[in-house]
């Protein structure tokens, strides 16, 4: 589905402004999940009779029919739009739950689960596994070059990598890693010299100390 004409009419009729009122939202969501009502919904509407389990495998399969088909793709749009106009004729809070107050449409209850990892687990089978348990993959691509020069290919793809939230999960993802990674290079701690876990235990703390001090500056400097 990615960079196709099917995906860019998703995009269009998602950012409509009717749909994100519809969903209490000022914007589309960095993580899809307003996309994914969408195409749930379009691929139930055409091939409901032809579901079977799982459900991303279902999506796949429509996504797939209507990848490059101009003509389908133009129907879908035209039903979606029909749509809008009729919740215009409803009132302002027919999709809002007064009990919980809030927007009572499946966007509103269905938790985002992501999972970050390194390149390690850039793995087909993996991230398709993540999929089927509608995880998203927010897993650092693996482009080490072959000995031919080609590119690695990768499983994360441009559904993922293309969001904000998939670049913000991957600088927070190694910030463990760079606390580490100064302790071994800048605190003399990459061979221990000590003996016993209490004196090791104490001269790990004191590392982890410095580096809190060392970030302090930034931390406190840094807007509200």
């Amino acid at each position: 589905m990615y960079h196709s004409s099917f995906d860019d009419m998703l995009s269009h009729v998602n950012a409509e402004p009717e749909w994100q009122r519809i969903l209490q939202s000022l914007a589309p969501g960095l993580h899809m999940m307003d996309s994914e009502i969408l195409l749930r919904g379009l691929a139930t509407l055409i091939l409901g009779d032809e579901y079977t389990p799982s459900m991303v495998r279902f999506l796949n399969r429509f996504s797939r029919r209507c990848e490059h088909d101009a003509e389908r793709n133009t129907y879908l749009q035209a039903i979606f739009v029909s749509f809008l106009e009729a919740c215009k004729r409803l009132l302002e809070d027919a999709f809002f739950n007064k009990s919980t107050r809030r927007s009572d449409t499946v966007l509103s209850k269905t938790p985002v689960i992501t999972l970050g990892a390194d390149k390690a687990y850039d793995v087909t089978q993996f991230v398709h596994d993540l999929r089927d348990r509608s995880v998203t993959p927010h897993i650092a691509v693996d482009g080490h070059l072959s000995k031919t020069g080609k590119p690695r290919k990768t499983a994360v793809d441009g559904r993922t990598t293309r969001h904000v939230g998939y670049d913000i999960s991957q600088r927070c993802r190694k910030r463990i890693e760079e606390v580490f990674g100064w302790i071994k290079s800048s605190a003399g701690l990459a061979k221990v010299k000590l003996r016993g876990r209490a004196r090791v235990d104490a001269a790990f703390t004191l590392a982890l100390t410095a580096f809190n001090l060392i970030r302090l500056p930034k931390l406190l400097a840094a807007p509200i």
